[in-house]
């Protein structure tokens, strides 16, 4: 009998130090319990027309464009590095620029401008963007873009976002129920995935 009640008895403390523990917990995690990552939806399609050239929408909103070509223009414009800046009229793939200092190698940062055409005026994106590097073939950007969201996970708390890695890169981008209208390369945000060995990635 006397046994019985012992063992009552410890059970009956460890209940209440497992639910101190919780509440210890929940304190750290500044009064809310920590958020885990979200499954992203199955992958149905990517916009690759968003992330190559980028749009200018109707209501001039500048979107995309995050894998330029050596020249700074989208990768089928064969125009040189400065002819279609201010009011040049190049050809119709020339209608995205991404200002910076491009490197083959390495992700980079650019200031974005977006025009609908060549007699159209060039709207700058709302933020500095960072960009895939030049001398990446179309194949590897799609294939990290796609490995990266296979791997990824949806950030809830910031709308349509999403992040994850692929190879050596953290790659962030955004989803509309499994179409991705944008990735980009991002060495200064971290995902989560970073710590998972580089040959699992």
């Amino acid at each position: 009998m006397s046994g019985q009640g012992g063992q009552g008895r410890i059970a009956s403390h460890l209940a209440i130090a497992s639910l101190v523990l919780a509440v210890l917990l929940l304190a750290c995690a500044g009064g809310r319990p920590a958020q885990a990552a979200e499954a992203l939806p199955t992958m149905m399609a990517v916009d690759w027309r968003l992330i190559f050239d980028g749009v200018v929408d109707e209501q001039g909103r500048a979107s995309g464009f995050s894998a330029p070509g050596e020249n700074g223009y989208p990768r089928d414009c064969r125009a040189g590095a400065e002819s279609c800046r201010q009011g040049a009229c190049c050809s119709g793939h020339c209608n995205a620029w991404a200002d910076g200092l491009a490197s083959a190698d390495q992700p980079w940062l650019a200031t974005v401008r977006l025009r609908q055409d060549c007699r159209s005026p060039w709207i700058r994106a709302d933020s500095s963007r960072t960009m895939f590097p030049t001398g990446w073939p179309d194949s590897k950007v799609k294939a990290v873009v796609v490995s990266a969201y296979d791997a990824g996970r949806s950030l809830p708390a910031r709308g349509d976002l999403w992040c994850g890695c692929a190879g050596d890169m953290t790659i962030f981008g955004r989803q509309t129920q499994g179409v991705i209208t944008a990735a980009w390369p991002s060495p200064d945000q971290a995902c989560g995935c970073e710590q998972v060995p580089l040959h699992k990635r």
